[in-house]
């Protein structure tokens, strides 16, 4: 039986497909049933014939990937809804659409062609849209599980997603699998290989190996200046300006964000990357005392940005450097108030556990400052262990020097010597590798006085 799909999904206008579902001699209400329980599509029986509409008010059954009748009518469903909903260049929407593709791609067993780009559209919808990392991680690995059951080799595409899925969650065991097997997986394609190079980049950068990272960048810099790919190459230039301001080399950085980044940003009309550039600037601005400066980018620039996309993430990250800045003037119940009521719900909704490490730092070292370990200093000390057990989970050295640094001398504070020497160990060899060799000195004359060393 022909079947018009209008799929209810919350995006701007109804997109409508006629497909083929089969089981022709099922009645429409068992038909709907089965959609129902496949992935939440309702059929309905009106003057306009047949239409199946995603219902969010009836509790959904589980039902198994593969299995039954469901799983026929969805493989039946998805060949032709793929046809109905791709654009010119093969890719499906990454909105309800791809989602909703997604789903029955996998209650259908679709071919690995059809489920790879169901699934990195759907994956998309989730972890750039809906900011679910968790759900989105889902669907790649149980796409990649279906791809190789029926023995044939999954793209870069679900690498590259997967690699983003987990870092957000901070699986660095599973962020650097999806990696290398996305490098492998990417031969032969210059962009996506570029693009999974820059990724790689990233994570060298969060482990400190900062010389890889410059390198892998530069790489994909080359390939996608030679692709001609304009926006790719700007955005790859800007995580080499993030080394080099890491490096010290902070001219340099602010030189690119203004001089290369932002007239291709501003050439291109995506304010979002625009406000993204100027974010950086202010950060640069904002370490070399200019804070003025820095909070009026921060709320007459990026602000209204993200809050015009409805881009939650930016914002709460954008809010808490309004944070910083107000702890530095002295502002330090308001600079709470924002992680804790502004910045901390959204990190925990998303998952977002690097930012979570970040904001229980930035709480302690305000409680600490405003009031000292006499007044909060059970919630200090809480904070920070959180924040350096997600740091270390991360392997974020960077993290685990600043926080492990604060912690330590904390736990010398309060006669915990041993337990003080062993995250001092740590910070001092996160900073070493680094190449920050002052805070180096700094922990190690510190734990010769309490009796350790930082070897």
């Amino acid at each position: 039986m022909e079947v018009e799909v209008r799929l209810i999904s919350g995006f701007d206008q109804d997109d409508a497909a006629v497909i083929d579902v089969g089981e022709g001699r099922s009645g429409p209400q068992q038909i709907a049933q089965r959609l129902e329980e496949a992935g939440g599509i309702v059929l309905r029986e009106g003057s306009g014939g047949i239409k199946a509409e995603r219902s969010g008010a009836r509790e959904r059954r589980r039902v198994d990937h593969g299995t039954g009748r469901i799983a026929r009518l969805a493989a039946a469903a998805i060949g032709p809804l793929v046809e109905a909903w791709s654009d010119e260049d093969g890719d499906l929407p990454r909105d309800g659409r791809g989602l909703e593709t997604a789903r029955l791609a996998l209650l259908g067993n679709a071919p690995a062609s059809i489920l790879e780009r169901a699934v990195e559209a759907g994956g998309r919808c989730l972890f750039d849209r809906r900011h679910d990392a968790k759900a989105a991680l889902e669907l790649v690995e149980a796409a990649l599980g279906m791809i190789r059951a029926q023995g044939a080799v999954a793209g870069p595409r679900l690498f590259l997603l997967g690699t983003q899925c987990a870092e957000r969650l901070g699986q660095a065991d599973a962020q650097d699998d999806f990696l290398e097997q996305g490098i492998a997986a990417a031969d032969g394609d210059p962009k996506l290989h570029a693009s999974i190079l820059s990724e790689a980049a990233s994570r060298r950068h969060q482990t400190g190996d900062l010389d890889t990272a410059l390198d892998l960048l530069r790489t994909a810099e080359c390939a996608f200046a030679d692709l001609k790919d304009e926006y790719s190459r700007a955005v790859t230039m800007g995580r080499i300006a993030d080394i080099l301001q890491a490096r010290g080399e902070t001219d340099e950085a602010l030189r690119i964000w203004r001089e290369e980044l932002l007239p291709v940003f501003e050439r291109l009309g995506d304010l979002r990357s625009r406000a993204v550039a100027m974010g950086r600037i202010a950060d640069i601005l904002q370490a070399r005392g200019e804070t003025d400066e820095a909070l009026r980018i921060r709320r007459e620039v990026e602000l209204p940005v993200y809050e015009q996309l409805g881009d939650v993430h930016s914002r709460a990250v954008t809010m808490g450097e309004i944070a910083d800045i107000l702890q530095a003037r002295g502002e330090t119940d308001e600079a709470l108030r924002i992680h804790i009521e502004e910045r901390l719900p959204v990190a925990l909704a998303m998952q977002d556990i690097e930012s979570v490490a970040h904001i229980r730092y930035y709480c302690a070292l305000i409680r600490l400052r405003r009031g000292g370990l006499k007044s909060e200093g059970e919630t200090i000390l809480s904070e920070l262990a959180e924040s350096f057990a997600i740091s270390r989970k991360l392997g974020r050295v960077d993290y685990i020097g600043a926080v492990g640094s604060l912690l330590g001398q904390l736990l010398a504070a309060i006669n915990l010597p041993d337990e003080a020497r062993r995250v001092l160990g740590e910070a001092a060899a996160a900073f070493a590798k680094l190449g920050r060799m002052d805070e180096v000195a700094a922990i190690r004359e510190f734990l010769e006085w309490i009796g350790g060393d930082g070897a």
